[in-house]
């Protein structure tokens, strides 16, 4: 099936080549580019709980000085 799909672009010429290899370069860099964003997003959430945790400490400590 693909190298049917192949003969028949290469039959269209340099410029349906040069779309396809285009096209396919493009989502091969998406896909690596979301793999990235997601890795910051994970990195991101961990840091809003240590956020968090800071808060609450922060809390305490301010709910003591106060008394």
């Amino acid at each position: 099936m693909e190298s049917e799909i192949v003969k028949y672009i290469i039959t269209q010429g340099i410029f349906c080549v040069l779309f396809v290899w285009l096209l396919m370069d493009t989502r091969k860099d998406s896909k690596e580019r979301e793999v990235k964003y997601q890795e910051t997003i994970d990195k991101l959430a961990s840091s809003i709980g240590t956020i968090e945790d800071i808060k609450e400490d922060v809390e305490d400590i301010k709910e003591i000085i106060l008394k």
